[in-house]
């Protein structure tokens, strides 16, 4: 029996953390493989709840505030957000720091398409 299977009813099956793990691989190469920010958005729209891709924009602005080196405080204070809820950005940021910063690159070097809130809506 390897790793991530499961023997039951005397059958051996992929374990549920190995269905994940595929599901995973195959979600970021079909993310990929999208070719428009609005692709992206509608592919976002059918798999995230409204408070998902809230929470999501949120981080986004949180990065990019942190990156242009503000400090947390002054972010809680911008986007009326707990200092908790920075923290978290804050110590991702420290372990990720260079793909957060060639996200906010490749951001700055193409327009985007909607403005946003101080609370992370799209103000389509």
């Amino acid at each position: 029996m390897g790793r991530y299977t499961v023997k039951t009813e005397g059958r051996t099956r992929p374990s549920v953390k190995a269905y994940a793990e595929e599901a995973h691989a195959e979600l970021l190469a079909a993310m990929a493989a999208l070719d428009t920010p609005d692709a992206i958005d509608r592919a976002f729209d059918a798999m995230l709840t409204s408070a998902e891709r809230r929470d999501i924009r949120l981080r986004w602005l949180i990065f990019k505030m942190l990156a242009a080196g503000m400090t947390q405080r002054e972010i809680s204070k911008v986007l009326g957000v707990s200092l908790c809820k920075i923290t978290r950005g804050s110590r991702f940021m420290k372990t990720s720091r260079d793909i957060i910063e060639q996200m906010i690159a490749i951001s700055s070097r193409t327009n985007a398409p909607h403005s946003t809130n101080k609370t992370g809506d799209s103000e389509k």
